[in-house]
């Protein structure tokens, strides 16, 4: 039926009414817009697809399962400059936050953090209870609740953009 494959590893519905998927073997990005199909072509390095999500400027991103966060810019995905050197350890989840910021939760690295151009990484040691993180959320309240391999945890969003940006030495996470 069009689909650049049968494993559907993430799914993400737009704000312009598309729906965005990625699947597996060989890992590729598509997006299905007023009854067509569109897959952009994936860099060689990429195995899997684990996240899609769209930031508050309606900015696609993808995460992958070799540690890219990857951008989509027009029928091509491009690396964020800001996580040049970042971990290459698998990419679980993303979230946008309204502020424009986007959370990275990978595998065994913690939670990373591009705001403003800017990248940053946060693990156990800042006070994270984890450093694999499964999902994460936030709410209205201003908490950026975790999911990990030791439960669900709750950091307030501040504190975390404030360690982050190395204005706080620590955060102190409540476990569910």
């Amino acid at each position: 039926d069009g689909l650049p494959g049968s494993s559907v590893r993430s799914i993400l519905a737009a704000a312009d009414g598309s729906i965005w998927f990625a699947t597996n073997g060989p890992a590729r990005l598509s997006n299905l817009h007023q009854g067509r199909i569109r897959t952009l072509p994936m860099p060689p390095s990429v195995r899997n697809v684990r996240a899609i999500v769209q930031d508050a400027r309606g900015e696609i991103w993808i995460g992958t399962s070799d540690g890219q966060v990857l951008k989509v810019s027009g029928d091509t995905l491009v690396g964020d400059p800001a996580t040049a050197g970042s971990p290459s350890n698998s990419v679980r989840c993303l979230h946008p936050t309204p502020d424009g910021s986007l959370w990275i939760g990978y595998a065994e690295h913690g939670i990373g953090l591009i705001k403003d151009g800017r990248f940053a990484r946060l693990s156990a040691a800042e006070g994270l209870v984890d450093n694999s993180i499964w999902q994460m959320a936030s709410d209205r309240a201003g908490s950026l609740w975790l999911a990990g391999a030791h439960g669900l945890s709750r950091v307030a969003l501040a504190d975390a953009v404030a360690v982050a940006g190395g204005r706080k030495e620590k955060l102190h996470p409540t476990l569910h």
